[in-house]
């Protein structure tokens, strides 16, 4: 294998590990790997390795062009390397690179078997809390705690924390933010300061004040999935600032599905009304939707589109479960992917055209899913640990 193409699916493996895969570079994986059964041999032995996921990611939250920089540093004497593509710029850190591309070269000429049963347990209530002193703080269900800050009182109970204002607040009073931060595999519960609840699904995080001031409530969705019932409060709205565009409301209750690596982000109004303005240019204009219309955004070709839905097939997540309508398995395993930890790869890139209708329960073990799924015509499931390989049959 060239040097070149070595680096180049390293990088691509590397994304698909951290979470930063765009679909046009997943495309690109999966016809690299449905090129030839050794390339499909190869990631799976790769994958096999059980200290390299946890190696990625305790590295994720590292600065990636930084680190892409000391490496450039490190090897600018050889002119070979210095014809590294630009997809190494997503190495979270030089060893994790490093260890990726031994991997795929080492595993070029050796292909050995491997065990595939182990088995696959849902997603949590686990959540990561970053307080505005930068505190790190580990949230779970099973433990109850009390934190204090100058302004509110965040309680942790049963997969849930509540922001309650201080009666007598501390002097200096300003706006200071936390970040809520979900892995793949997590959900978590938010109360805001106002009363504001919110569900934020795996592989998400969301950015806000500890306490409202001002006359508006502003909250940033960084990335990820949240299912707001905004409370009520007429004279100080409620904005949630994404990276393409704001929704402003007063009292509703919707859903917003905006992850990075997606190439369409959506808005779904449950009840009330919200108003949609952009913030890269792409509306001219306000969008206000109504009960059962979702809003789609499409951030490769800037088009917006409103229709009718039904609303549970976007919200069933907040109440256990998965509900999906002649949707691709692509789409599918997007979603099952982050709930259950998984790394999924298609054999054959047709097979993600397959569709499926049903309801899946979020809290059983993958088995039971793959038993469900199992009833689409010509498609078989290989599972190697956590990797999921989607195959014609």
């Amino acid at each position: 294998m060239k040097v070149k193409s070595l680096l180049n699916i390293s990088g691509l493996l590397f994304k698909k590990l951290s979470s930063t895969i765009s679909e046009k570079e997943q495309k690109e994986l999966s016809e690299w790997i449905s090129h030839d059964k050794e390339h499909l041999e190869i990631i799976l032995r790769i994958l096999s390795e059980s200290r390299l996921k946890s190696k990625i990611n305790s590295h994720s939250q590292y600065d990636t062009n930084l680190a892409y920089e000391k490496f450039i540093g490190k090897i600018k004497k050889t002119r070979k390397i210095r014809m590294v593509s630009h997809a190494l710029r997503i190495a979270a850190s030089i060893a994790i690179l490093t260890t990726i591309s031994v991997l795929v070269y080492n595993n070029v000429k050796t292909l050995d078997k491997y065990d595939y049963a182990k088995k696959i347990e849902p997603g949590e209530k686990k959540a990561l809390l970053i307080l505005a002193d930068n505190k790190h703080v580990n949230l779970t269900k099973e433990e109850t705690s009390k934190i204090e800050t100058y302004q509110t009182i965040i309680n942790n109970e049963l997969g849930q924390i509540e922001y309650k204002e201080k009666e007598e607040p501390g002097e200096n009073v300003s706006l200071k933010y936390n970040t809520l931060v979900i892995s793949k595999g997590r959900e978590y519960q938010l109360v805001l300061s106002d009363g504001t609840r919110v569900f934020l699904n795996a592989d998400s995080k969301l950015k806000y004040p500890e306490k409202f001031l001002g006359n508006e409530r502003r909250i940033y969705l960084e990335s990820g999935e949240i299912h707001l019932e905004v409370a009520h409060n007429k004279s100080k709205p409620f904005m949630v600032e994404t990276k393409d565009y704001n929704v402003n409301v007063l009292g509703t209750t919707f859903n917003m599905s905006h992850y990075d690596n997606d190439q369409t982000v959506h808005t779904t109004l449950v009840e009330g009304e919200v108003e949609i303005t952009s913030i890269n240019g792409a509306m001219d204009k306000k969008i206000t939707l109504k009960p059962d219309q979702q809003l789609v955004f499409d951030k490769s070709n800037l088009s917006i589109e409103v229709k009718e839905v039904d609303t549970e097939l976007y919200t069933a997540w907040t109440k256990g479960y998965l509900i999906f309508e002649n949707e691709t398995l692509d789409n599918i395993f997007k979603k099952l992917e982050r709930w259950y930890d998984l790394d999924v790869f298609f054999a054959q890139q047709n097979t993600s055209d397959k569709t499926f209708s049903g309801r899946l329960p979020k809290f059983e073990d993958f088995n039971v899913i793959l038993e469900m799924l199992e009833t689409i015509d010509d498609v078989e499931f290989d599972v190697n640990e956590k990797t999921i390989v989607i195959k014609k049959s």
